[in-house]
């Protein structure tokens, strides 16, 4: 592309001074604004006993959420504006001054308070569901679609699958049409409306093009750094056949290697997307008229520049290399215990069902088997996932309107299984007896009878203790009771995902979604002595990546093949599945 020059020997002074500005945003992005971003994520958190906007939440809490939102757009928006005035800078040999498009970036991101900030959320909003492809904004990574709503529209309802491509497809064309509104506000300070009209002209004339520059740039990036961690994977491996004594410092070297190159190629990618969106402005003659106020020319400074340059990467690869040979030396004792979701192993039996909880115990030896208890009219419990076992059952009834007796006569049909539903007593009771540790959700229903947390606690607080079994609740009012009425009970509580980080609360350990976890959720929260359980984690690259993270339990439905995926990480004879774990950790 004409305008991306940056194999071209003559401009070097202005390619340094392009990639040099480049690492400055990236910098003070990773070393500046994210920790900024993190340490009042977390005041936030710590701003109401309850957390996370519980019925007791404070106005200071909700505030507080709102002022966080306010500051990660106005980042984003602002890295978004100081790359465009870079590789504007650079494509039309402008020569604009470091400083001058650091002030004009920094004014321009005041939009967060006019109506420039709700398009660039909407568009946001339009390329979220493409964030998959890990080519996106650190900033704006931090949101995600957790997997397990779109693990739900696949698996429960099939009929929406055509409707969710068709939604895709229709996203991605959005995202082409309107690709240039953003640019022609910020460089011809256009209206919204008419930076819309603009957009929508330009990409219908070239759209095609445009679709094929764009994914052709992320799925070569994507295909670049397949083949180059497929030939990392390799040299790995001729070191453990002939150099076994470096083979730890060889799968330390190989995968700090991936991750920088995960590094550029990302960077490459959102710096190639703007400067196709220049480049076809250019081919209109649409980019002469740009002018920044108070632009100075740009100052070179050549051995300050290569010194910044060494100190950055340096800096970079020195922490990351750290951490990967800690990594990598991590004892094969820190092993994530198996939780069984549902205490299935596969398809061996019905969910929640005494059949499936015998067989798992059987088939995988589970550390735990997780399953979900719903109050019944006469103030019993049934296990159940759902308060409506319509699902299962085929029959429109609600648990908390049927009494034990009534409940556990329904039969449960899933795949070629069916069984009645059992009422927790037998299940506990049967546990127990064959030695099977519990986690017990305890669902929250609006059916639930007024006392029902004193019911629960009273009748099984004291047997679940004894046996070592806990409870975790996705809903947090439910975690606090239930700690201040058995302190002596261990409590978790489940996240359906993670942005902010870990939130002040009484639960002795998280149970979160794993799509949004990250390292630095579980780190936090092993510093705070709680534990942290990842779900639903069914496939192997899902698992592989947890276990990077060093979680304290993954919750599955395949609990065989997670003992088997954690023997193979956990080999002493190579270090390949662990740099697979963190390739793939890059990703997420």
């Amino acid at each position: 592309m004409a305008s991306l020059n940056l194999w071209n020997k003559k401009n070097s002074k202005d390619k340094r001074a392009y990639l040099t500005n480049i690492l400055l945003i990236n910098a003070l992005v990773l070393f500046v604004v994210m920790p900024g971003l993190v340490m009042g994520g977390n005041w936030f958190l710590d701003a109401d006993e309850y957390g996370y906007f519980t019925s007791h939440s404070s106005y200071l809490t909700l505030m507080s959420g709102i002022i966080f939102v306010f500051l990660l757009l106005y980042a984003a928006y602002f890295e978004y504006t100081f790359l465009l005035l870079c590789s504007y800078n650079f494509s039309k040999h402008k020569n604009f001054s470091t400083q001058s498009m650091l002030q004009s970036s920094f004014k321009e991101a005041s939009a967060v308070f006019s109506k420039k900030i709700f398009f660039f959320l909407f568009y946001f909003l339009l390329i979220l569901p493409f964030s998959g492809t890990g080519y996106t904004s650190e900033l704006l990574s931090k949101i995600k679609i957790p997997i397990f709503i779109l693990d739900y529209i696949f698996k429960e309802r099939r009929l929406f699958i055509s409707l969710v491509a068709l939604l895709y497809v229709g996203l991605m064309y959005l995202g082409i049409r309107f690709s240039f509104t953003l640019p022609y506000m910020i460089l011809q300070k256009s209206t919204l409306k008419k930076a819309l009209k603009q957009s929508l002209a330009l990409t219908r004339k070239y759209f095609w093009k445009l679709a094929f520059s764009f994914s052709s740039l992320v799925l070569g990036a994507l295909i670049f750094n397949f083949f180059l961690y497929v030939c990392l994977l390799g040299v790995q491996w001729l070191f453990e056949r002939g150099l076994v004594g470096l083979a730890l410092y060889s799968a330390t070297a190989l995968t700090t290697i991936a991750w920088f190159i995960r590094l550029m190629t990302s960077a490459a990618v959102i710096i190639g997307s703007i400067q196709i969106v220049l480049f076809f402005m250019n081919k209109e003659k649409q980019l002469d008229e740009v002018s920044l106020q108070n632009a100075t020319p740009q100052k070179y400074y050549g051995l300050l520049g290569a010194c910044f340059l060494t100190i950055f990467f340096l800096s970079l690869l020195t922490i990351r290399t750290r951490d990967t040979f800690i990594f990598m030396r991590k004892s094969p004792h820190e092993v994530p215990i198996v939780i069984a979701h549902r205490g299935v192993d596969g398809d061996n039996a019905l969910q929640n069902s005494i059949s499936a909880l015998k067989k798992t115990n059987r088939s995988a030896k589970p550390y735990y088997t997780e399953m979900d208890v719903q109050e019944t009219k006469d103030q019993k419990f049934v296990v159940s996932h759902d308060s409506n076992l319509k699902k299962l059952t085929g029959k429109n009834l609600i648990a908390q309107k049927l009494t034990l007796k009534q409940a556990t006569k329904l039969t449960a049909y899933e795949s070629r299984h069916s069984e009645k539903l059992a009422s927790f007593d037998k299940y506990l009771n049967e546990a127990h007896k064959i030695g099977q540790l519990l986690i017990v959700e305890l669902k929250v229903s609006k059916y639930d009878s007024k006392h029902m947390l004193d019911i629960f606690v009273n009748k099984y607080a004291q047997k679940l203790v004894s046996y070592g079994d806990v409870v975790h609740s996705l809903d947090y009012k439910t975690v606090y009771e239930l700690k201040k009425k058995a302190p002596k009970l261990k409590v978790g509580y489940i996240l359906p995902f993670n942005v902010l980080g870990v939130p002040k609360t009484v639960a002795n350990f998280y149970s979160v979604e794993y799509s949004t976890l990250n390292d630095d959720f579980v780190t936090e929260a092993q510093r705070q002595h709680k534990k942290v359980y990842t779900w639903t984690v069914n496939r192997s690259p899902s698992m592989y990546g947890d276990l990077s993270m060093g979680v304290n339990g993954i919750i599955t439905d395949n609990a065989s093949k997670l003992n088997r995926t954690i023997k193979n990480y956990h080999s002493k004879k190579t270090y390949i599945y662990k740099m697979l774990a963190l390739m793939l950790n890059l990703y997420r």
